[in-house]
């Protein structure tokens, strides 16, 4: 396919990318959505993104210039864009043909849109202005920004003053009038409680009990795992669908290091507390990749199997943000400090995809992210591996399009991580 549009004809190259959007043309390319996860079949993975300019990173080549002007003639007006990565054509066509078979695996509600299958975005009203909403958006519960660890590179810690901060019943009032008003507007949403720290904030409990009261979605909580052992019954009383733990290294003592924190859990404490939590919720660690730590495929691969040990079956590693310069959103500190001890993950995944161990399942990109994942295997055990990157520049830049709803410390819900813009309940 790639080739037929480097060697035909302007116009020839314009009917095929057109094809795309047609599934009774379609030969090994399909529109859909931002973001949107779409199925694996015939071991054809299909990868989306936001914008062309994020083809030549998730197709690992570097793409004519036509192809990017043409797709973003054709696909940037619907916001869609999605490609194969798998060379193999028959396999890509089994994975288009899987979807318009209705055969469809994806993580959320499809449509057909365009003649492409497509979730469409949310509709939510404040006063006289109407917002796009993300289809899976996800609500962040960020109680409070204090916590015990003191990482260098946490993207929580900001420049920009909460007016107010709301630690009691007020907090939890307006948290769940915001759950009221999102029901109200039928705003699908999943939810991830974070800090901060969560597990040192005594509303916790409180919080878990109103999402499952209200029947949120796949509620996720992320904790540095220093405090998990005093919540484990509300934990297992609660309706958690994951818990994502911090843990930057594999060995005790570097992790406390990077972290900041004397309280963070040894490898003895995060077993026993796991070995605590019901089975139903899993278990996911994110490391972070930082010069000095883990920075390389042999680092990843010594985490993975320390984690495997650990009975862990999913771990994600993140190259450290690209953090806005401006504006205070994130400390002048962190986008230093995340600047000059940032690890590429290209060379981490050049180095993987020589090693027999590893297979990829998935690439993805969204506006502001690009993800891998991976399965590794070793006669130790079998995990699922995720390498993403952010890039909060290109956070907030369509002000009528919502891709993240968050309650803030000082008891608002917004559309922006700004806790001062795009208020949607104060």
């Amino acid at each position: 396919m790639l080739l037929a549009l480097m060697v035909a004809s302007s116009a020839a190259r314009a009917q095929v990318l057109r094809s795309a959007v047609n599934p009774a043309a379609a030969q090994g390319i399909v529109a859909c959505p931002s973001d949107i996860r779409l199925p694996q079949a015939g071991g054809a993975s299909l990868a989306t993104a936001r914008a062309p300019s994020t083809l030549d990173a998730g197709l690992g080549l570097a793409l004519p210039s036509f192809v990017r002007a043409e797709f973003t003639s054709l696909l940037s007006p619907l916001r869609m864009a999605a490609f194969p990565v798998d060379p193999d054509p028959n396999a890509a066509a089994a994975g288009i043909e899987a979807l318009y078979a209705g055969r469809t695996a994806t993580e959320e509600p499809s449509a057909v849109l365009g003649g492409a299958f497509a979730a469409p975005a949310q509709v939510l009203k404040v006063g006289d202005k109407e917002y796009r909403v993300h289809p899976n958006v996800n609500l962040y519960v960020n109680p409070s920004p204090r916590c015990n660890a003191r990482c260098a590179f946490c993207i929580a810690r900001s420049d920009v003053p909460i007016d107010r901060e709301n630690n009691g019943k007020e907090y939890l009032r307006r948290f769940e009038a915001s759950l009221k008003f999102l029901r109200k507007q039928g705003i699908d949403h999943t939810a991830l409680v974070l800090g901060g720290e969560p597990t040192i904030d005594r509303k916790l409990p409180m919080i878990l009990d109103l999402l499952k009261r209200y029947k949120v979605r796949d509620p996720v909580i992320t904790t540095n795992g220093s405090y998990l052992k005093n919540w484990v019954r509300e934990i297992n009383d609660s309706t958690l669908a994951h818990i994502n733990i911090s843990r930057h290294h594999y060995l005790d003592a570097e992790n406390r290091s990077i972290m900041g924190s004397k309280t963070a859990p040894t490898t003895k404490d995060l077993k026993e507390v796991l070995g605590r939590i019901d089975r139903r919720i899993s278990i996911r660690l994110n490391a972070n990749l930082i010069k000095g730590g883990i920075d390389s495929a042999e680092g990843v691969t010594r985490f993975l199997d320390w984690a495997i040990d650990l009975g862990v079956a999913h771990i994600a590693f993140s190259q450290l943000a690209t953090l806005p310069e401006e504006g205070g959103l994130v400390a002048k500190s962190v986008v230093k400090y995340s600047s000059a001890h940032r690890v590429s993950i290209g060379p981490i995944l050049d180095a993987i995809r020589r090693d027999q161990r590893f297979r990829r399942i998935k690439v993805a990109s969204g506006s502001h992210y690009n993800y891998e994942v991976w399965t590794y295997k070793t006669s130790r055990g079998e995990a699922t591996v995720v390498f993403k990157d952010i890039d909060m520049n290109k956070i907030d830049l369509d002000s009528s399009f919502i891709d993240d709803l968050i309650f803030h410390p000082n008891a608002t819900l917004g559309g922006s991580w700004n806790p001062k813009e795009r208020i949607l309940l104060p």
